[in-house]
């Protein structure tokens, strides 16, 4: 064989296997984005459930104004803050394996 083709049988096995691993990166992105619109329509889901129950919409309105719409917020904050840390914990222990 020349060097010639050495090279090009080379350059063919560098471009397959570069392919491979744009083809596995897209996976993993479909797969992060994957979970993103899970959490987002399973929050969907929950307001579609208080939309059919007119008396579940009543009570979460009831708890809303009990509780105070600034503490709902710095709850959500707060597990919109863990769930953040979780997902970078998760990213970075799926990049060391």
């Amino acid at each position: 064989m020349s060097i010639r083709l050495k090279e090009l049988a080379l350059r063919k096995e560098v471009l397959a296997l570069k392919a491979e691993a744009h083809r596995l990166e897209i996976e993993r992105d479909l797969h992060r984005l994957g979970s993103a619109v899970h959490g987002l329509t399973s929050g969907m889901n929950v307001v579609r459930k208080l939309a059919a129950r007119p008396v579940l919409a009543s009570a979460a309105g009831a708890l809303v104004s009990r509780i105070g719409i600034g503490r709902i917020l710095k709850i959500a904050a707060l597990g919109g803050l863990a769930w953040f840390g979780y997902q970078v914990a998760r990213s970075a222990q799926s990049r060391q394996q």
